[in-house]
């Protein structure tokens, strides 16, 4: 009998996990990485013609992850600052929001109390007397006015120095046209 190779197929014979078929794998494993090789310079350089240096290409992408890691770290602290602009900007809207509605309330309060004061009864014309009216030397210091002995029990209006009290008096009151027809001649 003759001697039997170990695994019992000859040299020469092709097989699938032969010496052969492991070379067709590197070859094909060798273009796959050329291909990626391409695809990344070409990525890294658009527009212009792909590198065919493998080292070259490495080291441009080695260099450009740097500087996009570098741009992204800038990227995040100016986010970060804009994210903190905007929580303050919020909350200056909501402080004016609130002195806007505080200030709004205060106006309305204001109106009316201004209405309250201007609105006068109806057909009330009020009467304001000249502003020298109203100074010291215009008119003397007050003094009360001396009852009567006889009429203990009669009140005597008191009046104010330099200030008319008709101004107070509704129109209708102070109203002289009919004073011809309601009150007989003085003779």
């Amino acid at each position: 009998m003759g001697s039997i190779p170990k695994r019992g197929r000859h040299e020469h014979e092709p097989s699938s996990s032969g010496p052969k078929s492991k070379a067709c794998r590197e070859k094909m494993r060798r273009d796959r990485l050329n291909d990626r090789f391409l695809e990344l310079s070409s990525v890294m350089n658009p527009g212009k013609q792909a590198k065919l240096d493998k080292a070259n290409i490495m080291s441009d992408a080695v260099r450009m992850l740097g500087q996009l890691r570098g741009e992204v770290e800038k990227l995040k602290e100016s986010n970060e600052k804009l994210r903190k602009t905007i929580e303050d900007l919020k909350a200056e809207k909501n402080e004016l929001r609130d002195e806007k509605v505080s200030l709004k309330a205060e106006k309305e309060r204001l109106e009316q109390q201004f209405k309250s004061i201007s609105v006068a009864p109806t057909g009330f014309v009020p009467h304001f007397p000249h502003p020298t009216a109203f100074h010291p030397t215009a008119f003397t210091p007050f003094a009360p006015p001396q009852q009567a002995p006889g009429n203990k029990s009669a009140p005597i209006p008191a009046t104010f120095p330099g200030m008319a009290m008709w101004q107070w008096l509704p129109p209708t009151v102070m109203d002289t046209t009919q004073d011809p027809k309601l009150w007989p001649p003085n003779a």
